[in-house]
């Protein structure tokens, strides 16, 4: 990698399974041999906690960590994304990974940032566990107070859904036709608010043995709003796949990334290598 003039990598977002194999028991001295290796050579290191990739250990033991989709069947193991960051025992759990690699490697010389778990809600729906209906209903209770005051101002006359307590708000599961609009735009702000504050935890934990700047690398644009994620970041970061007939996409990202965290540069953390730009196949090559 120096030889290719490689000064920067990113390492751990993924290997939950190899820094703690069984529960409570951690192996990270792996990990410190590649910092001190990259560090020998010049290669700065952004590591990244493992949160988006759950150990089996940890999806068996216990199962109320899992997403549920709308059916109410939750995702099985064996991807990645799976997790609930509405659970309360997944929180706790990422938190101590979280905590165990800054306390080990939160002052090691070739630390240049953390990148807090990988892609929040990439390849995942609404997650309708029993943690998400719990904390969704806490969320109206914070925002509204009243269960009254959510009536008015969602307008619930509409269908005939007012509500008698927030507890009867439901999760936007299947329905014959539309959910009321002000429950969907509330419900992807509650989404949102969720991812977001899933990165806050394990950033403070990070920050409690670690000066390097926190970060994550953000790609769903549309359910976690980057003025949530980056408020506690550092500064912003995100990734880039995209086939060259929809480049603009990407330079609308671009433009408001710029906005996110004023005077800060940003980071492109992540792009794909390929022709196509893409990780999908039959795309046409991108031009010379």
């Amino acid at each position: 990698m120096r030889e290719a003039g490689i000064n920067l990598v990113r390492v751990g977002e993924f290997a939950w399974a190899f820094l703690e194999p069984e529960e409570g028991r951690f192996d990270l001295g792996w990990l410190g041999r590649i910092l001190d290796r990259c560090h020998r050579v010049g290669i700065g290191v952004i590591l990244g906690t493992p949160s988006a990739a759950p150990p089996r250990w940890l999806s068996a033991k216990y199962p109320e960590t899992l997403r549920v989709d709308v059916d109410g069947k939750p995702w099985g193991h064996g991807s990645r994304c799976h997790a609930s960051h509405a659970s309360e025992r997944y929180r706790a759990l990422s938190c101590r990974i979280a905590e165990g690699m800054a306390k080990a490697f939160g002052r090691h010389p070739a630390l240049s940032a953390w990148q807090v778990d990988n892609e929040l809600l990439c390849h995942v729906g609404p997650d309708f566990s029993e943690a998400s209906g719990k904390a969704w209903t806490a969320w109206l209770k914070a925002k509204y107070r009243s269960v009254a005051a959510l009536n008015a101002r969602w307008g619930t006359g509409v269908w005939s859904q007012s509500y008698p307590s927030f507890a009867s708000v439901p999760m936007p599961g299947k329905t014959p036709y539309l959910h009321h609009g002000a429950l969907l735009t509330d419900w992807y702000r509650f989404t949102s608010a969720c991812s977001a504050s899933f990165f806050a935890e394990q950033a403070a934990v990070i920050r409690r043995h670690s000066k390097a700047p926190v970060t994550h690398n953000h790609v769903i644009w549309d359910r976690v709003y980057a003025e949530d994620l980056f408020e506690k970041a550092d500064f912003a970061s995100a990734d880039f796949y995209v086939p060259h007939d929809r480049l603009w996409e990407q330079f609308r990202i671009l433009d408001l990334m710029r906005g996110i965290k004023p005077g800060v540069p940003y980071v492109l953390m992540e792009p794909s290598p390929s022709q196509n730009g893409d990780t999908a196949p039959g795309h046409a090559a991108h031009p010379d």
